[in-house]
């Protein structure tokens, strides 16, 4: 049995600086090509400090945080539980993962288990109303791994004003799995200071910028069989890739052609799009849900 470790940096250098050492929960999600946010390899530059671990969510982050006081109570006004803040640095950690706990929620016999508190916006949205999204449900099982808990909760607010509540039970063959890979991917990536699979993920090209953030003027070989296949892949793809936006323009102008004045439109199953006016002009967006009369 692998001991459990309760840390209290006292801010956020020195928490920075923690993370360092272990695999997060939601990093764990990255590892596992289920995070929006993070890449393999983006987690792994930063577990060897290739580029500086800095934790900026933005200001939907920010706001999110904001928030978490006043979810909580929505949680203990539908739920009648307590909630305890264990502070915002407080982190516990079993091996090389480690988890931040937003909040403890007492339970009926007074045990401690998992309050998770999340805000979901626009389309991200669309997904928590049916189910906690697998990425976060990744990371719940890392929490609860991490602390030992036998479930969790995850409240969430939705655009700012719709509330939902997730039951989540812990899953022993999915932690076993799970630790088992993101072991042997530290072990591999991490401790053998080897470059994991490069991928085609938003946060991969993000941290290739960090990493490289002015040329030197040099130029290098660009030799072997996988940078050739790269090279072959780019050219056939941009190709294609230059015919499809050609067609998804068309298919396009004819949505807003046939919208014209109005603010909507609505296809045969209820669903539809939107227009609306900004900078850059009539904007058309996708709306999953029935649009009323």
């Amino acid at each position: 049995m692998i001991d459990r470790i309760d840390h209290e940096p006292a801010n956020e250098a020195d928490w920075l600086a923690l993370r360092l050492k272990y695999i997060g929960a939601s990093e764990a999600a990255a590892i596992h090509n289920r995070a929006s946010f993070s890449s393999p390899w983006s987690v792994w530059a930063r577990k060897t400090g290739r580029v500086t671990d800095k934790y900026d969510g933005g200001p939907m982050a920010t706001w999110g945080h904001r928030h978490e006081p006043a979810i909580a109570d929505a949680f203990t006004e539908q739920t009648g539980r307590a909630t305890i803040d264990p502070g915002e640095y407080f982190v516990q950690s079993r091996g090389i993962l480690a988890a931040t706990i937003d909040r403890w929620q007492v339970m009926p016999s007074g045990s401690r288990e998992v309050l998770e508190i999340k805000c979901a916006w626009y389309a991200a949205w669309d997904e928590w109303r049916q189910r906690v999204p697998v990425a976060y449900q990744i990371q719940i099982q890392h929490q609860l791994y991490c602390t030992g808990c036998e479930q969790a909760s995850v409240a969430v607010l939705g655009n700012g004003y719709e509330f939902k509540l997730f039951h989540i039970a812990r899953n022993e063959s999915f932690i076993e799995a799970h630790v088992e890979q993101l072991t042997t991917w530290w072990e591999k990536y991490v401790i053998g200071d080897t470059s994991p699979h490069v991928d085609g993920h938003t946060a991969t090209a993000d941290t290739i910028g960090a990493m490289y953030p002015n040329e030197n003027g040099k130029t290098v070989d660009l030799l072997g069989k996988e940078l050739q296949a790269a090279h072959e892949a780019r050219e056939v793809l941009g190709a294609e890739l230059k015919a499809k936006k050609k067609q998804h323009d068309e298919a396009t102008n004819k949505l807003k052609a046939a919208i014209g004045a109005a603010s909507a439109g609505r296809l045969a199953d209820g669903t539809g799009y939107t227009l609306s006016d900004t900078k850059k002009g009539r904007t058309i967006r996708r709306v999953k849900k029935c649009l009323q009369e």
